[in-house]
């Protein structure tokens, strides 16, 4: 940050600057200070492009779209979700073939409950990146909440193949084989999510949910007190009820 507050000292129109410190306060936490510095890149690759198109390239020309898409990050964060889907919808527009961007903005649709729209930015990630494994993993989920158990379960399978590490598609793919009723298929995802993540506290709870399902009660607490010790308080409610 203090590397790119000295270049901006020096040089106060240096988009790229911009956009860079606010990469790297998005990472401290600041993402307030983020946006605030994603805003003036914009204003000056906006004013650049309108008054100076021919002589503005090179090491000060800044990537329009990748702004927008850093923006939107820092406004999800801070839970801006209608800010966020219009600054993803904006780095779409400057580059149709950022898949992340789709994807991003899909994210922020299923968090909005708009599921039709988040499966179609998840379709449409896939299309351009067909090795995007989180869009495989996410789309699962937008069908598991549409009631696609089957064709969710194709989409964990693929984004494992993908990703053999995506501790989140075990966990999903996990509770998405709960709910066809395969518990013993459930047990070991979610510890293939617990081995790639000792501390997936959400994991360690649910995998407690199904031994206790499974009849293996003492199984069960020991994932909750797990579960507990690592922040979940959803997990220390069941221990103070099931495992007195």
């Amino acid at each position: 940050i203090a590397d790119f507050s000295m270049t901006l000292s020096i040089d106060p129109v240096a988009a790229n600057a911009y956009m860079n410190r606010g990469v790297a306060k998005s990472r401290s936490g600041d993402y307030i200070g983020a946006i605030s510095d994603y805003n003036k890149s914009a204003e000056i690759d906006n004013q650049e492009k309108e008054h100076s198109p021919l002589f503005y390239g090179g090491s000060r020309k800044v990537d329009s779209a990748l702004i927008y898409y850093n923006r939107g990050r820092a406004k999800y964060r801070t839970g801006d979700l209608e800010g966020a889907i219009t600054d993803y919808s904006k780095a779409i527009e400057v580059d149709p073939n950022h898949a992340l961007a789709y994807y991003s903005r899909g994210v922020s649709r299923q968090n909005s409950g708009d599921l039709k729209g988040a499966l179609e930015d998840y379709n449409q990630a896939i299309e351009i990146d067909p090795k995007l494994a989180r869009a495989y993993n996410n789309r699962g989920i937008a069908r598991q909440n549409s009631g696609n158990l089957e064709g969710a379960l194709e989409d964990y399978n693929q984004a494992i193949e993908i990703d053999p590490r995506l501790a989140p598609a075990y966990y999903n793919r996990g509770n998405n084989k709960r709910q066809l009723g395969d518990l013993k298929g459930a047990l070991t995802d979610y510890s293939k999510a617990i081995e790639i993540n000792p501390k997936y506290d959400s994991a360690y709870f649910i995998r407690g949910v199904a031994k206790g399902q499974s009849g293996d009660l003492q199984g069960a607490c020991e994932d909750w007190k797990k579960a507990t010790a690592l922040g979940d308080e959803d997990a220390a409610e069941w221990v103070r009820e099931q495992c007195q």
